[in-house]
């Protein structure tokens, strides 16, 4: 399976009600999520040849928009999943990909909140086994060996992982599926332009900033 696994946008501090909740992107976050959906998904954007079959959320404001922002660009509706929550444990992702499996799902699209989302990028991270061989060339198999559990997760990031899952092992819960890495994105928070989908060097293709593909690792 390709599992995308996005942050919802930049939201504001405080809600009128008070509430987490009730938190709503701010102008930055709409930007974010609308250059996921466009740049990534859009008509003219080519970026994934995969596109997601199913988008499911958190049913907290911020991450509904995120998806429904991204989602515009797939002509879908999110899907609202109670695992996706805030404070949601890991658990409750097993849960939904255990579903998604038995529904013959193969690309789907998780957007939600830290800690979460970040638990599991990290997870899925070091059980790359190029991250674990230290793959790739100059900084990023680098970065990708040293992500582990110190990964960070930005609001409006999107990390995108190729997930072997056996049905048994998702029964039983386990959480050490054969997994690799294939890239992240995210709108620049200074000048409003992407940060590249970082790729490993292994010739797999990337996102710079003018949302064009290239092959080959990138040179950061």
């Amino acid at each position: 399976m390709r599992l995308l696994i996005l942050r919802h946008g930049k939201a504001e501090q405080h809600s009128l009600s008070g509430r987490d909740d009730d938190r709503t992107l701010t102008d930055r976050g709409i930007r974010q999520a609308a250059w996921i959906g466009e740049r990534l998904f859009g008509r003219e954007a080519g970026a994934f040849e995969r596109l997601p079959e199913r988008v499911l959320c958190s049913p907290i404001k911020r991450a509904v928009q995120t998806a429904g922002a991204v989602c515009e660009y797939l002509g879908m509706h999110p899907e609202g999943a109670q695992q996706l929550t805030t404070d949601a444990p890991l658990s409750g992702i097993v849960d939904l990909l255990q579903v998604l499996v038995a529904q013959g799902v193969s690309t789907a699209m998780l957007v939600g909140h830290n800690p979460q989302l970040e638990r599991l990028c990290a997870h899925l991270s070091s059980l790359d086994a190029g991250s674990r061989a230290g793959a790739g060339t100059g900084a990023e198999g680098g970065a990708l060996t040293a992500y582990g559990s110190s990964l960070e997760l930005r609001t409006g990031e999107l990390f995108v992982f190729e997930i072997d899952l056996d049905a048994g092992a998702l029964a039983r819960g386990e959480l050490n599926w054969p997994c690799e890495q294939i890239g992240r994105a995210r709108l620049s928070d200074d000048d409003q332009q992407a940060d590249k989908v970082e790729s490993k060097g292994d010739g797999k293709r990337d996102v710079k900033g003018d949302g064009q593909m290239r092959s080959g690792a990138s040179q950061e």
